[in-house]
């Protein structure tokens, strides 16, 4: 939990329980060590509440997080909220060159499985990829890869 880089928090705004729901949301959060990773509270379900959600009342209920209230069976609600979660998401994000030899395909399945790869280019000994990923991830490929490449050969 604490290497994710964004939890999106959804709770029930019809909910009479809300506020139980989102003071036992934080204490399990606090407990898996989860406080400081940046996060997105939703509260769905707004169409079934007798008026919106204004900013402060938004702002308490996400703790000063991020947060947006909206109604699932609004389409252009959606699309922002899954605006926001890219933006959040690929805020931290860096982009890299990263050149992968080919005996080292599990670097290009991480890159693949973590990451966004944006570019590749076919070279005689490997391939050159332009990837966008978090920053550690990045950083553990590199490592990886540069401890490939001083290791003595065996031959």
């Amino acid at each position: 939990m604490s290497e994710a880089s964004l939890l999106l928090v959804v709770h029930d705004a019809s909910s009479s329980e809300l506020e139980e729901h989102v003071r036992t949301t934080h204490d399990v959060l606090e407990r898996l060590g989860a406080r400081d990773v940046p996060r997105l509270v939703v509260l769905s379900k707004a169409d079934l509440l007798p008026e919106p959600i204004d900013a402060l009342t938004l702002s308490e209920w996400s703790e000063g997080a991020p947060a947006l209230a909206l109604s699932s069976r609004d389409t252009a609600a959606v699309s922002k909220l899954r605006e926001v979660v890219l933006d959040m998401a690929r805020s931290r994000h860096r982009i890299r060159r990263i050149f992968v030899p080919y005996e080292r395909p599990e670097i290009l399945s991480t890159l693949y499985a973590r990451c966004r790869v944006l570019e590749t280019h076919a070279a005689p000994t490997g391939t050159q990829l332009l990837v966008e990923g978090e920053p550690r991830i990045l950083d553990e490929v590199d490592r990886r890869r540069r401890a490939w490449t001083e290791a003595p050969s065996e031959t």
